[in-house]
């Protein structure tokens, strides 16, 4: 489930801010935010030059996920599939500085019927966007239906104020997983379904296939998981009256045979 919400994040990233347009002299955008594209970031150095320019962004996220049975099947784990939320938030971001000298966003406070207009404009060309590329990929190797559309204007908590920011959320049904790769499997023949075919259509050189690379590599590398790779487990393991005589003692044997004496050392991570 983890892998297929990645998947489907980097295929909406992809669709609403083409590799191929990041280059182009006078690109055609697909939303009024252009390229300012965000992947699960909200941070002052992101888009510091963008929010002095009252510039609208989108930041994009893959929420909860969750795996139903499919028809009369009782074990989601056998026979299950995967639901996810995809999210967009949309805001006319401001830079707030600190004392301290840090900084942190916020979406803009003032907001008037023009700015308005414009996150309402660009929440429509979001769906409009994922209408559209559902039918080509990568996004159609990832996403089946849509369930459900929310938007959610933002307020300040505390003021009750209406603030320059949306959040827009699609529940999705995504395609059926396959989590078990072979063994021998290298490249992204490492990644399960629908991944795998996601990372292939996406752009060379594009945002999400160098994520995909990386991923692809941990986990084909031990070394990327060294906690799991770290686990030892440890048992108390002795012969009682009935048990069949021990093999001959050799504990040059690799693994050793018989009865050894010793102990195995509990590992953790």
């Amino acid at each position: 489930m983890s892998l297929s919400r990645l998947a489907l994040r980097l295929a909406a990233i992809e669709a609403l801010n083409p590799f191929a347009l990041q280059s182009a002299a006078t690109p055609i955008w697909p939303t009024g935010a252009e390229g300012r594209v965000l992947d699960s970031q909200l941070t002052p150095e992101s888009f510091a030059d963008e929010a002095s320019k009252r510039l609208p962004v989108i930041a994009v996220f893959s929420d909860e996920a969750k795996t139903e049975a499919y028809g009369t099947a009782q074990d989601a784990l056998i026979d299950g599939a995967d639901h996810a939320t995809l999210a967009f938030e949309i805001m006319v971001p401001a830079v707030m500085k600190l004392d301290d000298g840090g900084s942190y966003i916020v979406p803009a406070v003032a907001l008037d019927p023009l700015a308005e207009a414009m996150l309402d404009m660009i929440d429509e060309q979001v769906r409009q966007v994922l209408t559209d590329a559902r039918m080509s990929k990568p996004l159609c190797e990832i996403l089946d239906t849509v369930t459900r559309v929310e938007s959610k204007p933002w307020r300040d908590a505390d003021l009750d104020t209406r603030l320059s920011a949306l959040r827009v959320e699609f529940d999705c049904k995504l395609r059926k997983t396959d989590r078990r790769p072979p063994a021998s499997a290298a490249g992204f023949d490492r990644l399960p379904e629908p991944l795998r075919s996601v990372a292939r259509s996406l752009p060379e050189g594009s945002y999400g296939r160098g994520v995909c690379d990386v991923v692809a590599a941990a986990l084909g590398s031990s070394a990327a998981f060294t906690q799991i790779a770290e686990l030892r487990l440890a048992a108390n393991m002795a012969r009682v009256a009935g048990d069949a005589a021990p093999p001959v003692l050799d504990p040059a044997a690799d693994p050793p045979t018989g009865d050894l004496a010793g102990s195995v050392p509990l590992i953790t991570p």
